[in-house]
């Protein structure tokens, strides 16, 4: 698919190197109406969420791939608070 000519990578005044993805992304959003922008920013901060929420998901994958290796290998003993605590 092509991109329309105000979305392509264009050099930035200081010397050839293209604009960053933000610096793109302003200059865009910059021209819209306060309406139109806001709901840039509403799927913006939405897409953030989401990859909040995956992130959380993919660490939480890994942490219980990590316990189910140790299934079943230590013995849970009930624990009695005053035999902890007395140091006789």
């Amino acid at each position: 698919m092509a991109q329309p000519d105000s979305v392509k990578l264009e050099a930035t005044e200081a010397g050839d190197l293209p604009m960053g993805i933000a610096e793109r992304i302003y200059e865009i959003v910059k021209g819209l109406p306060d309406d139109s922008a806001a709901d840039v920013l509403d799927y913006v901060q939405a897409k953030c969420v989401k990859s909040a929420a995956a992130a959380v998901a993919t660490r939480r994958a890994a942490a219980l791939t990590v316990l189910d290796k140790h299934t079943g290998k230590f013995k849970a003993a009930k624990l009695d608070r005053d035999e902890l605590h007395n140091r006789e």
